[in-house]
């Protein structure tokens, strides 16, 4: 993730990116969100492991700009959309000590492998996924010494726990 430090917009920057040609070089988030929303599908998740506050390892800037942009919170789109991302807009948001991936992926992870199935219905709501990823994520940010909180938006769900994210897992 990158953030545009004078407009404040959260980008993710691809592989082949550049950071310091945002606007041409990467996705804008809300863009994204718009393109995802105008599929024919019934419902979108968005699950984002990208750091937008311009510090941290798993945050890109262009060479020069200083870190901690002030980001634009991103709107949600209409219909029935939700994210998840890794931390809050002031936030870093960290690798896992125990793996290849950020803190977030790795929870999320384990929480879709069933791990978030509080009520032991076989079913994972987003609500559920959203409890186990956020409690893990900051308790095991706070160990490495840091804050990160995941985020979770909504538009069109009355509630979380009304939207089912994996449905049928399988005791093993």
């Amino acid at each position: 993730g990158a953030p545009d430090p004078t407009t404040g917009d959260s980008y993710l920057v691809p592989w082949d990116g550049d950071p310091a040609f945002l606007k041409t070089k990467a996705l804008r988030v809300s863009e994204v969100y718009s393109k995802l929303t105008a599929l024919k599908g019934r419902r979108v998740l968005a699950l984002l492991d990208a750091c937008f506050s311009g510090t941290g390892a798993r945050s890109v800037l262009p060479k020069g700009v200083r870190p901690l942009v002030l980001l634009k919170p991103v709107e949600a789109p209409k219909g029935v959309f939700a994210s998840l991302t890794a931390s809050g807009a002031a936030e870093t948001s960290g690798a896992a000590t125990s793996s290849r991936h950020g803190l977030f992926t790795e929870q999320l992870l384990r929480g879709l492998s069933g791990l978030a199935d509080r009520d032991g219905d076989h079913v994972v709501s987003l609500h559920e996924l959203n409890l186990f990823v956020t409690r893990q994520v900051k308790e095991l940010a706070r160990a490495q010494g840091r804050e990160q909180t995941p985020t979770l938006s909504l538009s069109g769900v009355r509630a979380a726990g009304e939207w089912t994210v994996v449905d049928g897992l399988v005791d093993e």
